[in-house]
């Protein structure tokens, strides 16, 4: 019912768009987006948070492959989405909409070549122009088309590293919270915590490098975390994992007793996706009405322009000019300044 009401809402939208004056291009582009994200029924799921809290790492283990670059430093600088694939390949979204792709079944060759676009050390503040990174491989967490995205990290040395995960968080349906017991939790993810709060309501908690810590020492970090969620307004359970430990387990096939990994894996495959199709629905229905919301503002401010009096319109425009052309006098005076 929702889908039926949701897939009508987007397309008479973009009709009336494609009616109205040029100036909204970028409303009916997001659209389309969602337009496809409902045929497609792909879940996109976030693995968010601060810094070196071991979010690439996770993602390794929960793949069972080291295909994604991790390091000491910060690494991760591009949205990187890992999708299902029988064939495993590479391909790296560049803002102009070309693209560049690598096939290979070798994860080292694979992790080689991404780690010259979404390592911050290779492609400092993106001079590369990339939008995004797809890695698409045969692994089953993904097969029932949870598309799992690795960000950038929150409270980085690098700010755009921030930036890029703030802007990009609209465009997921449900996240991982990644922290570690080093400290627990902190006052800039407990504040990155209430950004995320407004863009998606499905937020799961993972405390990783379990391993740091003995059995008494998890048992009070884990209640000192509940306790801050809870005055977060989050009331969830909180999986306990050692991410290095999982992928070691996995790429040695032996047994490690703190990796902990299968509960996270089963939630994954298991609630994660039964809910799939509610939870786009929801989170589509939430993007479409904060688009439509959009709409509606800049038509009334157009409106309101309409309205206003010639006069005042030419008062406003000559007091921007004279503006300007202070504004090239200081810049000329800077440049004198300068090549003084």
């Amino acid at each position: 019912m929702v889908e039926s009401v949701l897939k009508k809402v987007l397309s008479d939208t973009i009709d009336t768009i494609d009616e109205l004056k040029s100036g909204y291009q970028y409303h009916r582009e997001l659209l389309t987006q969602l337009q496809d994200r409902l045929t497609q029924q792909n879940l996109y799921l976030a693995v968010v948070g601060q810094v070196k809290r071991g979010k690439s790492t996770l993602l390794n283990a929960l793949i069972g492959e080291q295909i994604l670059p991790a390091s000491i430093i910060p690494v991760t600088a591009i949205p990187t989405f890992l999708k299902y694939s029988e064939l495993m390949k590479a391909r790296v979204v560049f803002l102009d909409s070309t693209y560049k792709e690598f096939d290979s079944d070798n994860v080292e060759a694979i992790r080689n070549f991404l780690s010259g676009y979404i390592v911050e050390k290779n492609n400092p503040k993106n001079h590369l122009n990339v939008s995004y990174v797809e890695v698409l491989l045969p692994s089953s967490l993904l097969k029932d088309n949870i598309v799992l995205i690795d960000t950038p990290g929150i409270g980085s040395t690098y700010l755009h590293n921030t930036e890029t995960t703030l802007n990009f968080l609209p465009q997921c349906d449900a996240a991982l919270f990644v922290t570690s017991v080093d400290p627990p939790i902190t006052e800039v993810e407990q504040d990155f915590l209430r950004h995320l709060s407004e863009y998606m309501g499905n937020v799961y908690f993972v405390l990783n490098k379990i391993d740091y810590l003995s059995e008494d020492e998890l048992s009070i970090t884990k209640n000192f975390m509940e306790e801050v969620l809870r005055k977060n307004g989050f009331n969830t359970e909180i999986f306990l994992v050692s991410a290095k430990n999982a992928l070691m387990e996995k790429r040695n096939k032996v047994s490690v007793k703190t990796s902990n990994i299968e509960k996270l894996e089963m939630f994954i495959v298991g609630t994660i996706a039964n809910r799939k199709k509610l939870m786009i629905e929801k989170s589509l229905s939430i993007k479409t009405k904060g688009i439509l919301q959009d709409i509606v503002s800049t038509i009334d401010l157009e409106i309101k322009s309409l309205e206003f009096p010639l006069e005042e319109i030419e008062r406003r425009f000559q007091l921007l000019k004279k503006e300007f052309l202070n504004f090239e006098r200081e810049k000329d005076i800077i440049q004198d300044s300068l090549e003084g």
